[in-house]
């Protein structure tokens, strides 16, 4: 990936649907994350995406593309509100979801430049 500084970074988004297996309910799976509660508001084209049941988030951020990315104190996503959904899988065949940039401590990156050394 290549990023200018002075840009935010787009990340390729990979969902994945798992389908009703017995009682267990369908999860969808975006970079990594599970969701495994959902609604979709048919009128307004939206579909709103939580870990566990909804809760109120201590931080939401919006997305380039006019989502939303729910974090809780932590920093942890606990859940997603996605705009257009069906309109923009059928006029482009993908839905883009630019996450914003995660900030890593000292200690996770050292190890890494410490092998390289």
């Amino acid at each position: 990936m290549v990023v200018d500084s002075n840009e935010t970074p787009t990340f390729v988004v990979t969902a994945f649907v798992h389908e009703t297996a017995g009682d267990r309910p369908m999860t969808v799976t975006i970079a990594g994350i599970t969701f495994d509660e959902h609604g979709y508001d048919e009128r307004g084209d939206v579909l709103y995406l939580s870990i566990g049941p909804p809760r109120q988030p201590h931080r939401t951020i919006a997305t380039p593309e006019g989502h939303a990315i729910d974090y809780d104190q932590s920093g942890a996503v606990i859940g997603m509100v996605l705009v257009n959904v069906r309109h923009l899988l059928a006029r482009d065949g993908m839905l883009t979801l630019t996450l914003p940039p995660e900030h890593v401590s000292a200690a996770t990156i050292e190890p890494a430049l410490a092998a390289a050394a």
